[in-house]
């Protein structure tokens, strides 16, 4: 599985859609994003995926992703763990992030 690296999701963010495939178990490093947009996860066969968004400064945002910290104050979106595709709009993110559970998944974002 290819591996996308934190520039990239940054430069993509710059084009207003991102796409963050997400391996099973894991959780995606923050993607800043615009203050408001929408949301979308579509999780593998038999899994779970939930969203996380944060309005914490983006130097600490960027800081928690280096140095693997979690100083960031996340809030799980209002959809919890979902088991199908789910969309949502969310207002005065600073940064999303995506965790699958037992399946991978693809977490999607348009601002």
């Amino acid at each position: 599985m290819a591996t996308t690296t934190l520039s990239e999701l940054h430069e993509q963010a710059d084009r207003r859609r991102i796409k963050a495939s997400v391996p099973s178990g894991e959780t995606s490093p923050w993607i800043l994003v615009r203050s408001e947009g929408m949301v979308r996860v579509k999780p593998g066969g038999g899994g779970t995926m939930s969203v996380e968004l944060t309005s914490s400064l983006p130097s600490v945002v960027l800081a928690d992703n280096t140095n693997s910290t979690s100083n960031s104050v996340a809030e799980v979106w209002p959809s919890g763990t979902v088991s199908a595709v789910t969309s949502l709009s969310y207002k005065y993110a600073t940064a999303i992030r995506f965790t699958a559970t037992t399946s991978a998944g693809v977490g999607e974002i348009a601002t």
